[in-house]
């Protein structure tokens, strides 16, 4: 199984770039094409509960997150 503990989805320091942000949509297809089944977003400073659920939501036949 794969399992991938170290996943950012929004730039949260001020050096990072914006790509860093990632559309619902872009989560969803990596999540498809990498075959992880668990991921943990680890944004620095920032949990961001409404992106969480809709991620949740959108890969929660395929993968779990934390």
């Amino acid at each position: 199984m794969k399992i991938d503990f170290h996943c950012h989805t929004i730039k949260s320091k001020s050096e990072e770039s914006e790509e860093r942000n990632v559309s619902v949509n872009l989560f969803k297809e990596k999540v498809l094409l990498s075959g992880v089944k668990i991921i943990a977003i680890t944004n620095h400073n920032i949990f961001d509960k409404d992106q969480y659920y809709e991620f949740k939501a959108a890969v929660k036949d395929n993968c779990k997150i934390w």
